[in-house]
């Protein structure tokens, strides 16, 4: 049983994560596309017990890793990825598969940067939060789907400063999909 349900948790949030990548203009791909990105960079139906994520102290770095990997099996399969949509792609694979999947509380979970996209970037923005409004304006300028690397680790080092203590995803109570 506890297979299957591996099987359909991560059907569920590689679909998820693949609808929610390819939403830029910037970047189209197919689910099944971005399934085997996230597939190819190890995010497959065993990745599912929070214990085999990285230590919080190395997360960022592990999520640089991921991104690059990403970026260069999309290239394989003649997609142009930034890091900004390789972040969305692997940032909502991770909220489906370990903060909505039950392990929000794991100290390794907390490690996890939230989906970053115009929505959240406009809110933080308009609530000035953490008093980063102009970071916030200008990334929302930019846009999440055009993020550099250096542009993506500015965003979620900024948004693990002002959730601090708190984990940075939780920053998601200003993100409202229907605003």
């Amino acid at each position: 049983m506890s297979s299957t349900l591996g099987q359909i948790q991560h059907q569920f949030a590689a679909w998820a994560a693949a609808t929610a990548g390819s939403a830029s203009p910037k970047c189209r791909f197919s689910t099944a596309d971005g399934i085997g990105i996230l597939e190819a960079i190890g995010f497959k139906p065993a990745y599912g017990k929070p214990e085999r994520l990285p230590h919080p102290a190395a997360f960022d770095k592990a999520h640089r890793r991921w991104r690059e990997k990403a970026i260069r099996e999309a290239k394989r399969r003649r997609i142009a990825m930034s890091h900004g949509v390789a972040a969305k792609l692997i940032n909502v694979y991770l909220k489906s598969r370990f903060i909505c999947g039950g392990h929000a509380d794991h100290p390794k979970v907390a490690a996890l940067h939230p989906p970053i996209d115009s929505i959240l970037l406009k809110e933080l923005a308009r609530l000035n939060c953490g008093k980063l409004g102009p970071v916030w304006r200008t990334a929302a300028k930019i846009g999440w789907s055009n993020f550099s690397s250096k542009q993506y680790e500015l965003v979620a080092s900024c948004i693990r400063s002002v959730q601090h203590p708190w984990p940075a995803w939780l920053v998601e109570k200003h993100w409202n999909p229907t605003a």
